[in-house]
């Protein structure tokens, strides 16, 4: 199969929305090459960039939810306008494992975390839609960190996936990305990000919700995870899992590797 290539000529849209459930980000404008990331329903992006058969549209996520590039006929532009009102005002997020929206006369099944606009200024025609069924969130209210452990439980047994951001697979920065942004807090995506976030934490002062960054034996940062308190985490290791932990060392569980080691605790809240 022929590789795309790019140009860098003005798109005819910079702005847009995520219309499906979810639209997956690739590293290439062509099929077969990795998963980048997921764009969740509502979620808003910038366009950087189009293939040269223009099929294919690279493009930003406002989120933390990274960069990569997406089929154009999952494209839905909105205007400048639009796009800065979606981001500016309060929304909800959906907290339920299935929720459903009857949206321009058709059902569609929004995962947890998908964004919902319910205002005057929402940008689907409020006469065409919606009923929502599900659960949902203000946006602006910050969960507790009871609530943020019990968003992460509602994930486990959800299968790994290198660059997913979904119900039916998740990366690990992707996972803790995800259950922060479900609880109101702006959190990267990517670990590299992570370690920069929030303020460092001894071993004897974590808290439920503080997250615990993990290295190597060469003390390379390769993993992240959600403290749940009690000498317990949740993380992605296979699937969501909870494990225990020991916040001095290396893990206690036979089920980590004994190479992962709690390199930094942080707390964002």
């Amino acid at each position: 199969m022929q590789k795309e290539t790019s140009t860098e000529w003005q798109t005819e849209s910079e702005y847009g929305v995520c219309r499906l459930s979810v639209i997956n980000l690739y590293a290439e404008p062509r099929l077969g090459t990795g998963l980048i990331t997921q764009l969740l329903f509502g979620e808003t992006y910038v366009v950087l960039d189009r293939s040269s058969c223009r099929k294919w549209l690279k493009v930003v996520g406002t989120d933390d939810t990274g960069e990569g590039w997406m089929a154009a006929l999952q494209h839905q532009d909105v205007s400048h306008k639009e796009f800065m009102l979606f981001n500016d005002q309060d929304y909800q997020i959906t907290l339920a494992p299935i929720s459903t929206i009857y949206f321009k006369g058709q059902i569609l099944h929004l995962l947890p975390g998908s964004n919902l606009h319910v205002s005057q200024n929402e940008l689907f025609d409020m006469g065409e839609s919606i009923r929502f069924t599900g659960e949902s969130r203000p946006q602006s209210l910050k969960a507790s960190r009871q609530q943020i452990s019990q968003i992460a439980l509602s994930f486990l047994n959800v299968p790994a996936q290198f660059g997913g951001r979904s119900f039916f697979g998740i990366g690990a920065g992707a996972f803790v990305h995800l259950v922060f942004k479900i609880g109101g807090y702006s959190f990267p995506r990517f670990l590299s990000q992570i370690i920069l976030k929030g303020k460092l934490m001894n071993p004897e002062g974590a808290l439920p919700g503080d997250i615990l960054i993990f290295a190597n034996d060469r003390k390379v940062h390769d993993h992240v995870g959600i403290y749940l308190g009690e000498g317990e985490m949740i993380h992605v290791n296979g699937k969501v899992t909870r494990n225990k932990v020991n916040l001095n060392g290396a893990s206690v569980d036979k089920n980590i590797s004994p190479y992962w080691h709690v390199h930094e605790i942080r707390n964002i809240m």
